[in-house]
């Protein structure tokens, strides 16, 4: 998944499109060989695209194009069922629309969906993610409020 940077978002609608073509498979994800880890192979993809780029996998990683990197350890295998890469894409879309940094709205929205998914467990289907999510948030704020 590829996020423009704000600077992309505001000149027009095509940056998430223009980035993804950057990447163009010379830093694939299978070439991870290569690189030390899969933070590093994160990394020279947002580099390369100029843009915020997120893999999941067991552990995601979302990496900004100068070299920032997160590794968010939420989540659960249940997640790979249709529709829940769609849940994250809303989530992140959703806290950039609410004026977030790129690299600070996919690792939050990776944080929530993992953990909304580690509530729910076992047969989960994207569905469920978003009707459980305001329960993960409320606990977000409790926490907060103490």
């Amino acid at each position: 998944m590829v996020i423009p940077t704000r600077r992309d978002a505001a000149r027009d609608d095509g940056a998430n499109a223009r980035a993804a073509d950057r990447i163009d498979g010379n830093v694939g994800f299978e070439q991870r060989a290569e690189y030390a880890d899969v933070r590093e192979a994160t990394r020279a993809a947002a580099a390369k695209a100029g843009c915020v780029v997120l893999l999941k996998g067991p552990d995601t990683v979302v990496a900004a194009p100068d070299g920032r990197a997160v590794v968010n350890t939420t989540g659960t295998p249940f997640l790979a069922t249709a529709g829940s890469g769609d849940v994250l894409a809303g989530l992140i879309g959703g806290l950039l629309a609410q004026g977030a940094d790129s690299l600070d709205a996919a690792a939050a929205a990776a944080w929530l969906h993992g953990r909304t998914a580690e509530r729910l467990g076992p047969g989960l289907i994207a569905e469920d993610l978003t009707e459980n999510l305001p329960s993960v948030l409320r606990d977000l704020a409790s926490v907060r409020s103490s």
